[in-house]
């Protein structure tokens, strides 16, 4: 797993195992972390992803089908605030075939 912007200090995320599609992005919304669960859910490899805008790669979209992933996005205004976030469930784009969900 490679993070963009790499310092060499290992990230609080490394070696992280989990059955779920995890990613981080930095306060300007570009993708830092890709794990490899992820990558099995939406088809898009670590480095085709890294430095991305996180709406772009993911274009999730809500429970009612509307595109909840976008610029300035619910989840990144809460976390520039430093407010807490909630649990949601939303649907991603796949690179090929049908889109996954995630919650």
């Amino acid at each position: 797993m490679r993070e963009l912007g790499d310092t060499g200090a290992e990230p609080f995320w490394e070696g992280l195992v989990t059955a779920d599609g995890v990613f981080a992005v930095d306060l300007q919304q570009r993708v830092v972390f890709w794990g490899p669960t992820v990558e099995g859910l939406t088809g898009r490899q670590t480095d085709q992803v890294l430095g991305k805008p996180c709406y772009e790669v993911v274009a999730g979209r809500d429970t009612r089908n509307h595109r909840f992933c976008r610029r300035n996005c619910p989840v990144i205004v809460n976390a520039r605030r430093g407010a807490r976030l909630r649990t949601m469930t939303s649907s991603a784009r796949r690179s090929t075939g049908p889109k996954s969900g995630s919650t």
